[in-house]
């Protein structure tokens, strides 16, 4: 006798449960004051540090080529204009000390033209005579003051007075080529030496014309000597030919104007003695 087999009973699948559009916003209202409340324990983002960035091919081959590396104008060809650095000759000369110079020595010889006055006496016409003493020669302001006597003279106190002194330092003023006759006198009781400046004379107007022209050739003979310093630094340099050119070019040029401008300053100087 056969049993009959019952098929299995399937269960039937539950039902999607419908969320209704009360049910969505009410979950949604949870979400955000959840949100809200939760304090944050770690930030949302983080900036790496710079030196973990990596750097763009441009900006590397820039830090390769100020390390010296092979490049146009890197590595050992800096070497070779790394002593100084100026104009005219290239990257790696200096001609500034030698400008420097030829500009000194035309300061100077102002300095000194401002010292030559015609028709008006100044104690600085009397600064730089050489006045021996004691078996030195010692120029005439550091051994006395000098000042001014209206209308046309001035005085020269000594600051050790001696009668061996006042004969040295009128015979010094007497012979500087400034047509002067300097004498001895007492102001307010105190030893002095006087000396007068007459009206210029002709004579006194070519003697000073004289030494303004020999101040200036001694000038210029000042300037050339530094050029020559510069041309051979130029040459110690070891610079391209090119630069090198370029620096004697300039070496010359700034010569030329520094001594034109010491012969502008001797006519210039003439022209107001012959004024007077």
């Amino acid at each position: 006798m056969q049993r009959s087999v019952k098929a299995p009973i399937k269960a039937k699948a539950a039902k999607p449960v419908k969320k209704t559009n009360k049910t969505n916003k009410m979950t949604q209202k949870r979400s955000k004051s959840t949100l809200s409340t939760t304090p944050l324990t770690k930030p949302l983002f983080q900036i790496a540090p710079l030196s973990n960035i990596m750097l763009s091919p441009f900006t590397q081959s820039q830090r390769f080529m100020a390390k010296g590396g092979k490049g146009d104008k890197g590595g050992k060809n800096d070497k070779k204009t790394t002593a100084a650095n100026g104009p005219g000759a290239g990257e790696g000369f200096d001609s500034k000390p030698f400008l420097e110079k030829m500009e000194n020595f035309v300061e100077a010889y102002t300095t000194e033209l401002s010292n030559v006055k015609v028709g008006r006496a100044t104690p600085e016409m009397l600064h730089d005579i050489v006045v021996e003493s004691a078996g030195k020669k010692v120029p005439l302001k550091a051994i006395s003051q000098i000042y001014v006597k209206p209308p046309a003279s001035l005085i020269v106190s000594l600051h050790e007075p001696s009668d061996s002194l006042d004969k040295a330092v009128c015979n010094a003023i007497s012979g500087a080529g400034m047509d002067l006759n300097p004498f001895a006198e007492a102001v307010h009781g105190v030893p002095s030496i006087i000396v007068p400046f007459p009206k210029p004379t002709k004579e006194l107007r070519e003697s000073l014309i004289k030494i303004t022209k020999t101040k200036a050739e001694e000038t210029k003979i000042n300037i050339r000597n530094t050029r020559k310093l510069w041309n051979d630094a130029i040459k110690k340099a070891g610079l391209p030919k090119d630069d090198a050119f370029r620096g004697e070019q300039d070496c010359q040029k700034q010569t030329d104007k520094h001594c034109d401008a010491v012969s502008d300053l001797a006519a210039k100087k003439e022209k107001e003695i012959n004024a007077v």
